[in-house]
């Protein structure tokens, strides 16, 4: 809302002007006033978010500084009737009045701003103390991330040494059934071999007796002759 400046020095000039002044900064403050009635309607449940406190923080900045305009103006024109007609003067005693009225209500006025703008305050801390914690989960994920990556990495070179390592061991496997397969027929080939020479020992035996007594019969005829 853009609220009207007032000129005191014109509306100083006589009551008449200086009561049109008054009616300006009283619709400016109730045109703010509907405003305010608006903000607090548009984010009714939601009071507390940033965009609402800051929407009111300027709608008050704004009514604080047209309730200043008031008590300027109420200001000057009590002095100027209490100088003119005397502090007990009927006309002075009125301006008085609303004077402290309106000085009541800027300190209200400034008192919701004050506690609006440190409401404010506390949520953008609150905002950046979440967005920092958010940051530092999100490096720890990625910590977290960078080294899972490595143990699959390791997993990974791991497997492939626990499969080269089962099938080296499987060949080895292989080959030793292959060799008790073998092993067998090579014992019953030698059973057999030690068999024959088991049998033919003593026929090899009778042949070597019989040799040497041909021998020896052989040796005598040689000598009587």
């Amino acid at each position: 809302m853009a609220t009207r400046q007032i000129n005191l020095e014109v509306a100083l000039t006589n009551e008449r002007t200086f009561n049109d002044a008054m009616k300006k900064v009283t619709n400016n403050l109730d045109g703010l006033k509907s405003e305010m009635a608006l903000c607090s309607a548009e984010f009714k449940g939601n009071e507390k978010s940033q965009e609402a406190l800051a929407q009111k923080s300027k709608i008050l900045s704004q009514q604080v500084e047209q309730q200043k305009v008031r008590v300027e103006a109420l200001t000057q024109m009590y002095e100027k009737q209490r100088d003119k007609l005397g502090e007990d003067s009927a006309a002075a005693d009125k301006y008085r009045k609303e004077l402290n009225y309106a000085k009541a209500e800027l300190v209200k006025m400034e008192k919701a701003q004050e506690e609006t703008n440190k409401t404010l305050e506390d949520a953008k801390a609150a905002v950046l103390r979440m967005e920092k914690a958010q940051a530092e989960a999100n490096e720890e994920l990625e910590k977290a991330n960078a080294k899972n990556k490595q143990y699959v990495t390791i997993l990974d070179r791991t497997k492939g040494k626990v499969s080269n390592l089962v099938s080296a061991l499987k060949e080895k496997v292989s080959a030793l059934k292959a060799a008790a397969k073998n092993v067998p027929g090579l014992s019953d080939a030698l059973q057999i071999l030690g068999g024959a020479a088991k049998k033919a020992g003593p026929a090899l035996l009778t042949v070597g007796k019989a040799a040497l007594t041909a021998g020896g019969r052989l040796a005598k005829w040689t000598a009587a002759a």
